[in-house]
């Protein structure tokens, strides 16, 4: 699999008011998050080559060289492709063509989705099996936006009582992922070298400035004229039973969210990133179990309600120890643990991080179905 960014940086928020961060609102600039969000998928998977495409604004030139030395120390042992410029047209795109190695692409057009699992192997096993079966078909997997996807794709769909069948109107469900039929041109889906090719190469529109393939929304939002990538055809879309990756904003841009004033309550059901303090000097400290935090430790809680995003006595993680993200793991030199605390106590609340976002009617609504909740328990371990 090809590893893709084709992203844009700047030093402000693109839209604001989009996300609600609350008390994170001191979070990292553009630059750190874009190197967070690459440290997280250097050692994920065995890339068959890397291609970093990006662009900064000109307040962040002076930064330029920085990244660049960056992404090559990171990707070093990879066979890595960077440029300080993006595609931006149909022209640019199809010449990329010529560079992709293989039948399956990575693409990311925003430089903040994160990788969150605590191991990559069930990432690998979930492309493995993608690959396998549409290596040679229009198709696409979705790898964020995990509660958004897994409602909106089952949403007003039903359950296939035929596994040779779907439409789109219908989704199967699979041991890796759930199959459906749709349209999505969402610049942050892994996509197979054929669908690739058809949307970059079928038709003449090298007029429209397309510097990922769904820029329309986020051109009306900037006030700027934009396009909708115009071959957004019908494919096979798989949306997989774990949250591999989250958006480093997290998911209260919703409109219902943003409409009925649930901001805080989206951010404090799905919490957004902040990168753990000594990141990037490998001294990360993790404070497990503890009533009383600590600003330069990263605080994980599963008895607490809230977490820090709303609540300064809150919680920065719900999960297990070993839940923590994978590409933390060589970077902590202290885990302090309260000997008070015995987490298995609280798998119920473990749980309920989990489910509770994919049933709470937040998030486009409420998977309804227990065959998919039954797929995602048995995927988190959950009885």
């Amino acid at each position: 699999m090809v590893l893709l960014y084709n992203v844009y940086l700047d030093n402000k928020v693109r839209i604001p008011g989009l996300y609600y961060r609350g008390l994170y609102e001191d979070y990292e600039d553009n630059i750190n998050i874009f190197k967070y969000t690459l440290n997280s998928v250097s050692k994920i998977y065995p890339w068959t080559k890397v291609i970093i495409n990006f662009e900064v604004n000109p307040i962040l030139k002076h930064r330029e060289e920085e990244l660049i030395l960056y992404i090559k120390e990171l990707f070093k042992d990879h066979n890595l492709k960077v440029n300080n410029t993006r595609c931006s047209y149909q022209s640019e795109w199809k010449k990329l063509y010529k560079e992709l190695n293989d039948d399956i692409i990575c693409l990311k057009t925003n430089h903040d989705h994160v990788f969150i699992s605590e191991s990559p192997d069930e990432f690998i096993k979930d492309i493995e099996s993608f690959k396998e079966q549409f290596s040679e078909s229009e198709a696409s997997l979705f790898y964020s936006h995990f509660q958004e996807n897994l409602v909106l794709n089952t949403q007003h769909k039903t359950l296939s009582n035929n596994p040779k069948y779907v439409t789109k109107d219908s989704y199967i469900l699979q041991d890796r992922f759930l199959i459906t039929l749709g349209n999505s041109i969402d610049g942050i889906q892994i996509i197979t070298k054929k669908l690739y090719h058809t949307w970059w190469f079928t038709g003449e529109f090298e007029h429209m400035f397309l510097p990922r393939t769904d820029y329309a929304n986020i051109g009306r939002n900037l006030g700027k004229v934009s396009h909708d990538l115009p071959n957004n055809i019908i494919k096979f879309q798989a949306i997989v039973y774990k949250e591999h990756f989250k958006h480093f904003d997290g998911y209260s841009h919703i409109p219902n969210i943003i409409h009925n004033n649930l901001q805080g309550i989206a951010s404090n059901t799905v919490c957004p990133l902040r990168i753990p303090p000594g990141f990037f000097k490998n001294k990360i400290k993790l404070r497990v179990g503890y009533k009383t935090l600590k600003k330069n430790c990263i605080n994980i809680n599963l008895s607490k309600e809230n977490y820090t995003v709303v609540d300064l006595q809150g919680t920065d993680l719900k999960c297990y120890v070993n839940e923590i993200p994978y590409f933390w793991k060589d970077k902590i030199i202290e885990i302090n643990v309260n000997s008070n605390y015995i987490e298995s106590n609280y798998s119920e609340q473990r749980d309920k991080s989990i489910i509770y976002p994919l049933i709470s009617n937040l998030f486009h609504g409420s998977i309804k179905d227990d065959n998919i909740l039954n797929k995602i328990k048995n995927t988190y371990n959950i009885k």
